[in-house]
């Protein structure tokens, strides 16, 4: 039996570093960052050439159409090169030219390194150019050599005093990687920059070819610059495993380091780094990226060995650096790493370099209040204080404008009026223009600046600047207790007493608003609505079912612990739309995590378990050859009894990487096409539900199905995609949150579906339309008997909604909370009622949540409604729960999806069923509700508007006597001849002007 983990996965991705510190953070995310090894260059020969086309080729003296194919080319492209020693001696060489090859542009060299050594030369053909000589750093950079065959190239220069008998010439890079070697044609060096004057590397040199394998690689999207991105979601990785590490230049200038923070990466504990060695340096920095790091002088600073916490994406106490001088650039190494035995590479997630603060901006979590605490005595002439999440209160600011703090200047607010996320103020010219000093120990009052929101909100940033125009070291320091996620009052608990605040704005949908607005607006997820994902941590921050009928509330340093890390990923500097993404991949782990057994739980039991057969249509690819549909029943577990399907649904996430399922792989069609699947089940078999888990990753938007169709038949497909229309079609919306993990989940079929024979089409979600490349597929896969749906009947004539669970199969459920939905705004809010009263069992709230009480945020595209403090039971035959005429038929948009959730979390989808005949009939041309002669009128005066001639007429005739409840207009509702028409015609025209109400002359909230 495969054990199985209920973890919670908020993969603390959320949790990233904030400035909000005692100390100076001075690193930036625009800050020059290169990734460095220190290691030894691997000595494996990688240097190779053609017999005829060697290294002396390249200093020959015969250039471009003179002798084409007249080269020096070597298989070990990028990292080769040669070293020469010209026969004039030692010379001091500051420009040269390269002319291309004739042939393949990819394979000219994109950057250089050029090194010198008065040296004798021992390092042999082929080699990594390391045989003992000591090498002396003269210049690199990048090449831009013309695509054109046989040309020179720019003048590359640069400075050079010293003067050497010998050079190494390094490639490091070629213009593309996909090509099978290095070459040139000619490099010609000259003692002058501008490439004139004495030419250095003459034919008849010795020279001999040379190539070094850099250990240095990161992947894309995991490079060096994401270590001071102030985004713990990302992290920076290199396969160069041991003495790997970094060089940064801080913006912020000459600092003295004497702390540093490393937050750990999300995954394999064993990559973390295991010691430390620190170096500083004035120099300009020259070293390329993935180099060695050595083509400056660095001093060693200080050095010792990491515990980081084996916990991911966590903070790591400070590090302390035995440092007292100021330095420009900064070299981190990792010597070893937690267990490099085990790893394939060192990987961090953020790092902060810290420095002693002179002022702090102290901001009281409570009140708001914030004021500057001066270290030392700090005189400063501007200052401008951010918050990425929009965490000011845009009044209450007390600035030194307005106060008059420093009479002898004038001031001015350079910040927008009721900002939110910016608050800043410049000593103007007028004056004594000296700025303001607060004296060692003193502070000065800003205001009542910050609003009551989450810690893991406080992103607040400072910066300022002296007279000298240098910044200050500075930095926000957050003080009283913390605030969990959902804590609207500020007390330090999530409890009753939010649920107004909460319930004000559930249900809405939030566009070009501030992450803390949504929050205030009810959104908990950080995807800028409010729904059931938010109701379901709103009510487990508040203690959860047990709480709320009276059991003990959780502390809130576990609430900020649990809940709290929900909200991490908005912090400070974040772009909204990673922030977003990282809200929701915590959302799917923390709604999973809340799921557990329930008293109405629905109960499931598996159909068919493996199919005989499973096959995909010729032309259709996979992925990879072990990503075949056959994936889809690979955990056999599922299948072992009756009931473990029940067990493992909502629990069970394959991205779960304390999962114990080594045979677990999954399938995955080749592009963002969509994909069709056969299963041949052997025998004909009963389903109206199944079981579906997304596909694990790293990245939870790639790869989603958001469309899901079904053919059901007893005789085979013969690898043919069916044209016919699907039996059963299940549309996930792109804000749904079950998107975005790989939990096993049941969804409804809609009905009973029967056949020995199942097509599957599945269509990749609008989610993931961003991505550049979709290879869409899931995990597993199982045809489920469950429970008869939930109905929720809509009636096309007046929108009337009602909620019925009458089926012959039917279960009674526990249900908290529901949403109906409608991408296309096909709802009306004004004429929502809710269940709230309609029966003993769906009590009406009176706004403290002790019953059902409708979303205030509730609109056009989403209604919700929920009880806080309880649950109610929606018990089999219940055939007539009336939600009021929620529907706009007039829009007749037809695309409602209800989802709703248990005490436990558990999401669940509705059937949604239309009936009756909408108000815009067939041949209704004056869209009363009534097909009748007043219509006939319309079309004769303007027949070509209504279909054209005859065609309006006979639409108008086959629908004659039909009303919008669905009846006709009585026993004398004979259709009229044309003739008869004309004659009424007065009439119809007065009934153009008798149009019933419109529920578009309704405000809609």
């Amino acid at each position: 039996m495969i054990m199985r983990l209920n973890v919670v996965t908020l993969f603390v991705v959320l949790l990233t570093v904030a400035r909000s510190s005692s100390a100076y953070d001075f690193l930036m995310p625009s800050d020059p960052i290169i990734a460095i090894d220190v290691d030894t260059p691997q000595t494996t020969p990688v240097s190779n050439y053609p017999g005829g086309e060697a290294p002396a080729k390249l200093i020959d003296g015969f250039y471009g159409s003179i002798s084409v194919g007249n080269k020096y080319l070597n298989f070990g492209k990028a990292g080769t090169g040669f070293i020469v020693t010209p026969n004039g001696g030692a010379s001091a060489i500051q420009s040269f030219t390269i002319w291309t090859a004739n042939d393949q542009a990819n394979r000219d060299p994109s950057s250089y390194e050029i090194w010198g050594t008065n040296d004798a030369i021992v390092s042999a053909e082929h080699s990594a150019g390391l045989g003992g000589e000591a090498w002396s750093f003269v210049s690199s950079g990048a090449l831009s050599l013309p695509d054109t065959r046989n040309a020179t190239s720019p003048v590359v220069s640069f400075t050079n005093a010293s003067a050497y008998t010998s050079y190494k010439v390094i490639f490091p890079s070629i213009k593309n990687n996909s090509a099978n070697s290095l070459q040139i044609s000619e490099l010609d060096a000259y003692t002058s920059n501008d490439a004139t004057g004495t030419e250095v590397f003459a034919a008849g040199s010795p020279i001999r070819a040379m190539g070094v394998a850099f250990e240095s690689n990161t992947p894309g999207g995991e490079g060096v610059a994401n270590v001071i991105n102030q985004d713990a979601a990302t992290k920076y990785l290199n396969f160069g495993k041991d003495n790997t590490g970094f060089i940064v230049t801080p913006s912020y200038g000459s600092t003295v380091l004497n702390q540093f923070r490393i937050t750990t990466a999300n995954d394999a504990p064993e990559r973390d780094p295991g010691s430390w060695i620190l170096y500083g340096t004035n120099d300009a920095i020259k070293s390329r990226n993935h180099s060695h790091g050595d083509a400056e002088a660095w001093v060693p600073i200080d050095s010792g060995n990491l515990s980081l916490p084996t916990d991911r994406l966590t903070v790591s106490d400070p590090v302390t650096v035995n440092n007292t001088t100021a330095y420009t650039s900064y070299k981190l190494v990792f010597p070893t790493l937690r267990d490099s035995g085990a790893a394939d590479s060192m990987q961090i997630g953020e790092i902060a370099f810290i420095s002693p603060d002179d002022m702090v901006l102290q901001v009281n979590r409570q009140t708001g209040a914030a004021s500057f605490e001066a270290a030392v005595s700090t005189t400063f002439k501007s200052y401008q204080v951010l918050s990425a999440n929009g965490g000011f209160t845009g009044t209450g600011w007390t600035s030194i404008a307005t106060t008059n703090a420093d009479p002898d200047d004038a001031w001015a607010q350079t910040s927008p009026a009721g900002s939110h996320d910016t608050i800043a103020e410049e000593d103007t010219p007028t004056g004594a223009n000296n700025g303001i000093t607060i004296g060692s120990g003193n502070s000065y009052s800003v205001g009542t600046i910050w609003r009551i929101l989450p810690t893991t909100f406080e992103d607040a940033f400072l910066t300022a600047t002296g007279v000298d125009d240098a910044p200050i070291a500075v930095s926000v320091q957050y003080v009283g207790t913390p605030i969990p996620l959902g804590d609207y009052s500020g007390n330090g608990t999530v409890g009753p007493e939010d649920w107004p605040t909460f319930r004000a704005g559930y249900g809405g949908i939030y566009e070009n608003v501030s992450l803390a607005d949504a929050y205030l607006g009810g959104d908990l997820d950080g995807d800028f609505d409010s729904d059931l994902d938010d109701f379901n941590i709103f009510v487990n921050a508040a203690g959860g079912m047990g709480s709320l009928f009276g059991n003990q509330v959780p502390e809130p340093s576990s609430l900020v612990f649990l809940f709290g890390v929900v909200a991490g990923g908005l912090v400070m500097h974040r772009a909204r739309r990673q922030a977003r993404a990282i809200a929701v991949i915590a959302v799917a782990g923390l709604v999973a995590s809340l799921t557990g057994s329930s008293t109405n739980a629905q109960s499931y039991t598996n159909v068919g378990n493996s199919p005989v057969g499973i096959t995909i249509p010729t032309g259709q690819l996979n992925e990879t050859e072990t990503s075949g549909p056959e994936h889809f029943f690979d955990d056999t577990y599922l299948d072992d009894t009756p009931t473990t399907i029940n067990d493992e649904l909502f629990l069970l996430d394959y991205n779960d990487p304390n999962l114990n399922c080594p045979t677990c792989l999954q399938y995955a069609g080749q592009g963002g096409d969509p994909k069709t699947i056969f299963f041949d089940y052997g025998s004909q078999v009963s389903a109206n539900w199944f079981a579906y888990s997304q596909r694990s990753g790293a990245d939870p938007t790639a790869d989603r199905v958001g469309k899901f169709e079904f053919w059901f038949s007893n005789t085979d497909f013969g690898g043919e995609v069916p044209v016919t229309p699907a039996d059963a079609v299940v549309n996930i919306l792109p804000t749904d949150s079950r998107l975005r993990d790989s939990v096993l989940r049941p969804y409804s079929l809609s009905g009973d579906r029967t056949g020995q024979y199942v097509a599957m089409r599945l269509t990749v979600s609008a989610l993931s339309s961003n991505q550049g490349v979709n290879n869409i597929g899931g995990h597993e896969f199982r045809l489920l008997s469950g429970p008869g749906d939930v109905i929720l009947q809509v009636d096309r004539s007046n929108g009337a909604m009602t909620l019925m669970n009458h089926l012959g199969n039917a279960q009674a459920i526990e249900m908290k909370s529901y949403k109906i939905e409608s991408p296309l705004g096909g709802l009306d809010p004004v004429e929502f009622n809710g269940l709230r009263g309609d029966s003993i069992d769906f009590p009406a709230g009176n706004g403290t949540g002790n019953g059902w009480e409708i979303g205030g945020g509730s609109n056009a595209k989403r209604l919700v409604e929920g009880y806080f403090n309880g649950l109610s039971t929606l018990p089999t035959g219940t055939a007539g729960l009336s939600l009021g005429n929620a529907y706009n038929e007039e829009l007749e948009t037809e695309d409602l999806v209800f989802t709703w959730t248990n005490a436990a979390g558990e999401l669940y989808d509705a059937r949604v069923e239309y009936v009756g005949i909408g108000p815009n009939l067939p041949g209704d041309y004056n869209s009363d509700g009534i097909v009748d002669s007043a219509d006939y009128v319309i079309w004769r005066k303007d027949p070509g508007s209504h279909g054209g001639d005859p065609d309006g007429y006979n639409t108008w005739r086959a629908n004659f006597g039909l009303n919008g409840s669905g009846s006709g207009l009585g026993s004398s509702s004979g259709v009229p001849e044309p003739g008869v028409c004309v004659c009424v015609a007065v009439a119809g025209l007065l009934a153009l002007c008798a149009r019933g109400r419109s529920k578009f002359d309704r405000t809609v909230a």
